[in-house]
């Protein structure tokens, strides 16, 4: 869009110059004032302003030359113009703007520039127009052949907006895992994210860079992902991508406890579907399946929320209906085999057929689907996936190849933007983070299972001697053992919290109980003190396990534990420690598997329940 410049035509002063100059030169009065210096200063080029909704090459008036100028300015611009107004339809995704600004007497600097409609721009090479109907141009327009690509235009101009760094000169080129977990990272920092490293004490030897990926989930410890230059499938892609958006929208937008819409899920479903490429079976490019398919289907509302709203909150059981739904429109209808009997919670088929076909999982545990539990926001992006790469997988099962199309440079950006487009209008600042950790400078977590005979069953046993050893102090002697075997007499089974409780006093742990969740567990850990109780993700009856909550960061309306759990496995997690220790869990969730068995909690230190 061009922007108005000065506009000098003035009757009054070219009478006067010709007044001044017509008997000094004995020339025509047109020649005369063409010819001065003075016409010049007065009429300096200007920018008439666009009136087209299209994209148009810049118009030069009031100068000597302008129509000359104007030709010249058509044929440098010309060629960009018209890609522009083809790649804006139907809508407008990227601009050109245009600026003229005097730059010394008599010099004028006509700069340009590609915006984009997501936010982001590039600067185009300048040209010089003089006063005297000059014009130089000295850089011919770039190639460009990115804006024959209208997603990665956006997306490319969106996240250089950000201020992540990219190439378009990469334009076509192949691309890797290694680059993509780089570029991954760079947008998740340009998005305000900070890799929290605090678990890695124990990996000093490798990289910040190395732990970072691993924080983000982006690959293993020890894993070579990161350095790995072989093609990149878009199939291991949509994995990362899923890690990256729910790290995004756990640590950038707070929305760990979001209870999500069927809108949201539907938004990130249709993103990663769009991004796995695809090919036929003759290896020919195939992305028209989606589009021709499965778009109408990620929209479609009815009979799942009411009154076809896709912005109610959705639970898992209408995640089911959606999934279902398209899988049984393209594939016909889902056997759900012996899991409609097995899974304890259910009272419809749909839950049954979403995992019968693995389009979604059981939760939290391998006998439940927890139907009527809201879909979260660290949930949904996982959830999609696990429909994505589902569905693809059935949509070629009866190819004796893998059709997974590889990604090149310009898929990545393209998938990248739109991912990172989620999250506009979500982001934090850091005015709505708070972080309280009662932790200690010494290592005092207790792993259950390298404690003997009863190893399968102190768990509760290890949390209390956890909370003594945090209490008293590194030194002071306590361990899971010890603890069983004083016990041993009133329980050689699993602990109640009675127990628990009797071991504190035993060891001189000052404690108290709240029935508030999650209200009291923050005010006991604001107040310095840390939380032990009870807690079950299996089905309602079944026996459960525990953990000790020693702190929480807020992010926005979310809240997320801090949590040692003494081992719900014998294996090491990818940082190599104990699976349960350091463990950072949504608040939602722990407040929901603790009101599943039990209705208070031990809250231990001096100023446990101070108000």
């Amino acid at each position: 869009m061009a922007k108005p410049g000065r506009r000098i035509r003035t009757a009054a002063l070219i009478t006067a110059i010709a007044v001044l100059t017509l008997g000094l030169v004995g020339c025509g009065l047109q020649n005369v004032i063409e010819s001065t210096a003075l016409y010049q200063r007065l009429n300096p080029p200007c920018l008439e302003q666009s009136v087209t909704d299209g994209a148009a090459p810049p118009v030069i008036v009031d100068c000597a030359n302008a129509r000359g100028i104007t030709r010249q300015l058509a044929e440098h611009f010309g060629d960009l113009t018209k890609r522009l107004n083809s790649i804006n339809r139907p809508n407008k995704v990227v601009d050109i703007t245009y600026q003229l600004a005097e730059q010394d007497s008599g010099i004028f600097i006509l700069s340009s520039e590609l915006v984009g409609s997501k936010g982001g721009r590039i600067a185009l090479p300048d040209v010089e127009i003089y006063s005297d109907g000059t014009c130089i141009i000295s850089q011919p327009m770039p190639d460009l052949l990115w804006l024959n690509d209208r997603a990665f235009a956006l997306s490319f101009l969106y996240l250089q907006g950000m201020g992540v760094t990219l190439d378009p000169e990469r334009y076509g080129d192949s691309t890797s895992p290694a680059e993509m977990c780089g570029l991954m990272l760079e947008c998740y920092r340009c998005a305000g994210g900070v890799p929290d490293l605090s678990r890695f004490a124990v990996h000093q030897e490798l990289s910040e860079y190395q732990l970072s990926l691993a924080a983000l989930g982006l690959c293993d410890i020890g894993s070579s992902r990161w350095e790995d230059t072989e093609p990149l499938s878009s199939y291991e892609y949509v994995w990362a991508a899923s890690a990256l958006l729910e790290r995004l929208y756990v640590d950038v937008c707070g929305m760990s406890s979001t209870v999500m819409t069927l809108d949201d899920l539907s938004g990130i479903t249709d993103v990663l579907l769009r991004s796995y490429r695809i090919r036929t079976p003759e290896g020919e490019p195939c992305q028209s399946w989606y589009d021709a398919v499965l778009r109408s289907l990620v929209a479609d509302r009815r009979g799942i929320v009411p009154e076809n709203d896709g912005g109610q909150p959705v639970s898992r059981q209408q995640a089911a209906m959606l999934f279902v739904r398209m899988h049984e429109t393209v594939f016909g209808e889902i056997d759900p085999l012996w899991y409609a009997e097995t899974l304890e919670d259910i009272d419809d088929a749909v839950c049954a057929k979403a995992v019968a076909a693995d389009l979604m999982s059981t939760y939290p545990s391998s006998s439940v689907f927890s139907p009527y539990c809201d879909v979260w926001g660290y949930t949904a992006p996982s959830m999609a996936r696990d429909f994505v790469c589902a569905f693809v997988q059935d949509w070629y099962a009866d190819s004796e190849e893998d059709v997974t199309d590889l990604m090149d440079y310009a898929n990545l950006v393209s998938a990248l933007g739109e991912l990172m487009m989620l999250t506009d209008g979500r982001r934090l600042t850091q005015e709505d983070v708070y972080i309280c950790v009662n932790d200690r400078d010494y290592d005092w977590y207790m792993w259950q299972h390298n404690t003997g005979e009863y190893s399968a069953v102190n768990c509760m046993p290890s949390i209390a001697a956890m909370a003594i050893k945090w209490y008293w102090g590194e030194d002071y002697p306590v361990s899971v053992e010890g603890l069983r075997n004083a016990m041993l007499e009133e329980c050689d089974g699993g602990w109640y919290t009675a127990q628990v409780m009797d071991s504190l006093t035993m060891n001189g742990v000052p404690y108290d109980t709240s029935e508030e969740i999650p209200e009291g567990i923050i005010r006991a850990l604001d107040n310095g003190a840390i939380v032990l109780t009870q807690m079950s993700e299996a089905a309602i009856g079944e026996s459960g396990h525990c953990f000790v909550i020693y702190g929480y960061r807020r992010l926005g309306d979310s809240v997320q534990f801090y949590v040692h759990d003494p081992g719900i496995t014998d294996e090491y997690d990818m940082y190599g420690m104990p699976v349960g220790k350091a463990m950072l869990l949504d608040g939602q969730y722990v407040s929901w598997i603790i009101n599943r068995i039990t209705f208070y909690t031990v809250v231990v230190g001096n100023t446990a329940l101070q108000q």
